[in-house]
């Protein structure tokens, strides 16, 4: 339940709602399918994974959730890909400058949150992103807290920007699949 409540949480700071139109209904999503595709996007769930259907409690613009197994710290990795609309004026900012707004946004979500890296250039999809690496601490049901690693990317495609936020354990255990999550990821199809 916590793990919900805080991907809740990150997915409302980071993707925002919907600026042009409506958002488009969540599509259904199967846990234990291999792939998931809605929206001009899909992507593969690694094995131990499974898929989860946004709820009314996350972002409006929340295409798909995926969650891998819970480890040793009491919370899952997790990675949420969005797709926010982009208006005329945004559409003319680099990726880095609209991806470095949105971690703005974030940082004000979380106590001990600082980014590792500044914005890097990279592809997803085969197309150009930037990402930035962050750390921040997440606040458990106990009372306890919890250190935590994340990997937050931005592709901007068309008039629309995918956001993908990779958070998982601190000690990198969940990069592999991470990696290999965002490099499924096929855009724009």
């Amino acid at each position: 339940m916590r793990t919900l409540t805080w991907v809740a949480v990150y997915m409302l700071a980071a993707c925002g709602g919907s600026q042009s139109g409506g958002p488009a209904q969540p599509a259904a999503v199967s846990p234990d399918a291999a792939t998931f595709s809605a929206h001009g996007m899909s992507v593969e769930r690694p094995d131990g994974w499974m898929f989860m259907q946004p709820d009314q409690s996350l972002a409006p613009d929340t295409a798909v959730v995926l969650q891998g197994p819970v480890g040793g710290d009491m919370v899952a990795p997790v990675v949420e890909i969005g797709r926010r609309p982009l208006t005329a004026s945004q559409r003319r900012f680099a990726d880095s400058a609209l991806l470095s707004s949105m971690v703005m946004e974030i940082s004000q979500t979380y106590d001990g949150f600082e980014t590792v890296t500044g914005p890097e250039n990279v592809q997803v999809a085969g197309k150009a992103a930037s990402r930035l690496v962050v750390k921040l601490t997440e606040s458990l049901p106990n009372g306890g807290e919890v250190e935590r690693l994340g990997r937050i990317y931005g592709v901007v495609d068309g008039a629309q920007m995918w956001v993908i936020r990779c958070v998982g354990p601190r000690d990198g255990s969940a990069d592999k699949q991470f990696d290999a999550i965002v490099e499924s990821l096929r855009l724009g199809w």
